[in-house]
Protein backbone atom coordinates (compact mmCIF):
# COMPACT_ATOMS: atom_id res chain seq x y z
CA UNK A 1 0.00 0.00 0.00
CA UNK A 2 2.78 2.23 0.79
CA UNK A 3 4.73 1.99 -2.09
CA UNK A 4 1.60 2.44 -4.23
CA UNK A 5 0.45 5.64 -2.25
CA UNK A 6 4.45 6.77 -3.18
CA UNK A 7 4.10 5.62 -6.99
CA UNK A 8 1.10 7.76 -6.84
CA UNK A 9 2.59 11.06 -5.18
CA UNK A 10 5.51 11.13 -7.87
CA UNK A 11 3.34 10.52 -10.78
CA UNK A 12 0.88 13.38 -9.71
CA UNK A 13 4.74 15.52 -9.06
CA UNK A 14 5.87 14.45 -12.21
CA UNK A 15 2.93 15.39 -14.23
CA UNK A 16 2.92 19.00 -12.24
CA UNK A 17 6.20 19.44 -13.29
CA UNK A 18 5.83 18.22 -17.00
CA UNK A 19 2.74 20.97 -17.32
CA UNK A 20 4.87 24.12 -17.34
CA UNK A 21 7.12 22.49 -19.60
CA UNK A 22 3.95 20.79 -22.39
CA UNK A 23 3.05 24.88 -22.47
CA UNK A 24 6.03 25.76 -23.01
CA UNK A 25 6.34 23.55 -26.09
CA UNK A 26 2.75 24.01 -27.33
CA UNK A 27 3.61 27.86 -27.44
CA UNK A 28 6.93 27.30 -29.38
CA UNK A 29 4.84 25.21 -31.41
CA UNK A 30 2.41 28.03 -31.89
CA UNK A 31 5.37 30.33 -32.64
CA UNK A 32 7.27 28.40 -35.31
CA UNK A 33 4.09 27.43 -37.27
CA UNK A 34 2.20 31.09 -36.80
CA UNK A 35 5.61 33.20 -36.84
CA UNK A 36 6.62 35.48 -33.59
CA UNK A 37 5.60 38.91 -35.65
CA UNK A 38 2.50 40.79 -35.71
CA UNK A 39 0.56 40.78 -38.93
CA UNK A 40 1.73 43.36 -40.99
CA UNK A 41 -0.86 46.13 -41.84
CA UNK A 42 -0.87 47.55 -45.45
CA UNK A 43 -0.68 51.33 -45.64
CA UNK A 44 -3.67 53.24 -46.93
CA UNK A 45 -2.79 55.42 -49.63
CA UNK A 46 -4.91 59.01 -49.64
CA UNK A 47 -3.29 60.32 -52.77
CA UNK A 48 -3.18 59.24 -56.40
CA UNK A 49 0.43 61.22 -56.99
CA UNK A 50 3.67 59.84 -55.91
CA UNK A 51 5.88 62.28 -54.52
CA UNK A 52 9.60 61.15 -53.73
CA UNK A 53 10.64 61.79 -50.28
CA UNK A 54 12.94 64.54 -49.21
CA UNK A 55 16.37 62.82 -48.07
CA UNK A 56 19.12 64.95 -46.87
CA UNK A 57 21.01 67.08 -48.49
CA UNK A 58 24.39 68.51 -46.94
CA UNK A 59 26.00 71.71 -48.02
CA UNK A 60 28.88 71.98 -50.10
CA UNK A 61 32.50 72.00 -48.01
CA UNK A 62 35.21 72.39 -50.36
CA UNK A 63 39.06 71.43 -49.66
CA UNK A 64 40.54 74.53 -51.65
CA UNK A 65 38.75 77.81 -52.97
CA UNK A 66 38.27 76.79 -57.08
CA UNK A 67 39.74 80.84 -57.56
CA UNK A 68 43.19 81.05 -56.19
CA UNK A 69 43.37 84.79 -55.75
CA UNK A 70 40.01 86.95 -55.59
CA UNK A 71 40.11 90.25 -57.92
CA UNK A 72 40.10 93.50 -56.46
CA UNK A 73 36.71 95.50 -55.61
CA UNK A 74 35.24 96.78 -59.35
CA UNK A 75 34.56 99.99 -57.50
CA UNK A 76 36.40 101.93 -55.15
CA UNK A 77 36.56 106.01 -54.27
CA UNK A 78 38.65 106.83 -57.54
CA UNK A 79 36.49 105.40 -60.13
CA UNK A 80 33.82 107.24 -61.91
CA UNK A 81 30.60 105.98 -63.17
CA UNK A 82 30.90 106.01 -66.54
CA UNK A 83 26.91 105.63 -67.83
CA UNK A 84 24.88 106.36 -64.81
Amino acid sequence: QRLLDRMATTKASGKAAAKPQDAKAKSAKKAALKGTAPKAVRKVRTSVSFYRPKTLRLQRKPKYPRKSVPHLPRMDQFRTIQYP
